[in-house]
C-alpha cells in the first residue's frame, strides 16, 4: 500500500487500540498497536504496545526492549525519551518485585518444622482469602514459599491474592514469570493463565 494508506491504516489501528486501552483490554490494545507499528514504524506506537505489555506482566520483556531504545543509534525526541525511562523504571520495579517475592528467605523460625510451618501458612492464607482479607493471604502464601520451594502452586495462590487485594500489576507479573519459567505443574499454569487474565 501507499504511504498514504499506511498512515490512513495506522492512525485508525492506533486509535483502536487506545480504545481498547481505555477500556482495559490490554490484549485487544496490544494486538492493535503490534499491527499498527510495522505499518511507520513510529517509536510512539511501539511504545504503546510496550505499555500494554507491562499491563499484561511482560515487566522483563519491556524492560529489555526500553533499554534497547534507550540506547539505540537513533535519538529519541525528549517526550519519548521521558516515556520510555519512565516504563523502563517501572519495568524494572516490578521485576524487581517479583524476584523479591521469587527469593525471599524463609522466617528463622519457621525452618524447625517446615512442612507444618508450611501447611499451617496455607491455611491461614486460604482462610484470609476466604475472608476478603487478600493482601493477608498474600503474606501468608509467600512466607509459605520458601519453607517449600518445590510448590511454586502456592505462588499463583499468592498472585490471585494479590489480584483480589487491587495490585493486578504484580499478579500479572509474577503469573508471566512463573509460566515462563516452566516450573508449573499444567493444573497450575492453568490457574495462572486465569489469574493473568484476571488480572
Amino acid at each position: 500500500p501507499d504511504l498514504e494508506t499506511r498512515v490512513a491504516e495506522h492512525d485508525r489501528l492506533v486509535e483502536a487500540g487506545s480504545a481498547a486501552n481505555a477500556a482495559a483490554d490490554w490484549d485487544g490494545a496490544l494486538t492493535l498497536f503490534d499491527q499498527a507499528y510495522p505499518m511507520l514504524f513510529k517509536t510512539s506506537t511501539l511504545l504503546s504496545a510496550l505499555s500494554m505489555r507491562l499491563q499484561r506482566g511482560e515487566a522483563a520483556l519491556t524492560a529489555a526492549c526500553c533499554r534497547l531504545l534507550l540506547g539505540g543509534e537513533g535519538v529519541l525526541p525528549p517526550e519519548e525519551r521521558a516515556v520510555t525511562e519512565a516504563s523502563l523504571a517501572q519495568a524494572e520495579e516490578m521485576v524487581a518485585r517479583v524476584f523479591a517475592i521469587l527469593e525471599a528467605e524463609p522466617n528463622a523460625a519457621d525452618l524447625l518444622v517446615p512442612l507444618d510451618r508450611h501447611a499451617a501458612l496455607c491455611s491461614r492464607a486460604l482462610g484470609a482469602s476466604e475472608d476478603g482479607r487478600h493482601g493477608d493471604a498474600f503474606q501468608a502464601y509467600v512466607s509459605a514459599w520458601p519453607l517449600q520451594r518445590q510448590k511454586p502452586g502456592v505462588l499463583v495462590s499468592a498472585a490471585s491474592s494479590l489480584v483480589g487485594d487491587g495490585r493486578a500489576d504484580l499478579a500479572a507479573a509474577l503469573c508471566v514469570q512463573l509460566i515462563d519459567a516452566g516450573v508449573l505443574s499444567a493444573a497450575e499454569e492453568e490457574a495462572a493463565a486465569l489469574c493473568l487474565e484476571q488480572a
